[in-house]
This record gives C-alpha cells, sequence and structure tokens, in this order.
C-alpha cells in the first residue's frame, strides 16, 4: 500500500515528530510546541525569539508590497541577518552564504548570466 496527496503528507509529518522527540529523550506522541519548548531552554529561547521577530516583521512588510515598491535589497539584508542569527544559535550550519553573502550572490548571478547564454 502506497500513501498519495495528503496522507502521506500527514504521515511523513507524524514521522518526524515521533523521531525527532525520541532524539530529544520526550515520549513518541509529543506536540509540536512541547519539543520546541524541550529543544531551547527558556531564556536562549526568549533572546532568540526578541531577535528573531523584528526580521521576520521586515520580510512580511516587504512581502506585502507591490513589486514596484519592494526592496530587494531589504529583503536580502534581513535573510542574511536571519541566516546569521539561526546560525549563531546553531539551529542553522555554517554555509557559504553566511560568510560571504556578496560573493555568493555574484556567483547566482553569474550563474544565471551563463544559463540564459546558453539557452
Amino acid at each position: 500500500m502506497t500513501l498519495k496527496g495528503e496522507a502521506r503528507t500527514r504521515y511523513m509529518r507524524e514521522y518526524m515528530r515521533r523521531k525527532r522527540a525520541k532524539e530529544a529523550g520526550l515520549t513518541a506522541r509529543v506536540k509540536p510546541l512541547e519539543l520546541a519548548k524541550a529543544a531551547v531552554p527558556s531564556a536562549e529561547r526568549k533572546s532568540l525569539t526578541e531577535k528573531l521577530e523584528p526580521l521576520i516583521e521586515s520580510l512580511f512588510t516587504e512581502g506585502t508590497k507591490n513589486m514596484v515598491t519592494m526592496s530587494p535589497g531589504t529583503v536580502i539584508a534581513a535573510t542574511v541577518k536571519l541566516e546569521r542569527l539561526l546560525v549563531e544559535h546553531g539551529i542553522m550550519p555554517v554555509g557559504r552564504r553566511y560568510e560571504n553573502p556578496q560573493a555568493y550572490a555574484r556567483a547566482i548571478r553569474e550563474r544565471a548570466t551563463r544559463q540564459r547564454r546558453r539557452d
């Protein structure tokens, strides 16, 4: 029997939830909020939330703007700050984009230019 569509999605979510709970040393049936509380100490979680809130708010604000008025530079700056914060708290591993965002953006533009020339 193979699962398709929403049934597969629900199954995979529940499977990953149980797997994370087992790694955290919790019971197999645990709600996502309880898992998040167990994963991050309370003072650290509070400081992370305080730092994340303005970044997410700025990204949301830019996302609700018209294409003419939105600023890609603001989105990139907020994304880099968000990534650095996640790396700092050990949620995300260090990547090339974290070390030098300008060089990473340049590499992406060059790759897109080469792709357009081929087509």
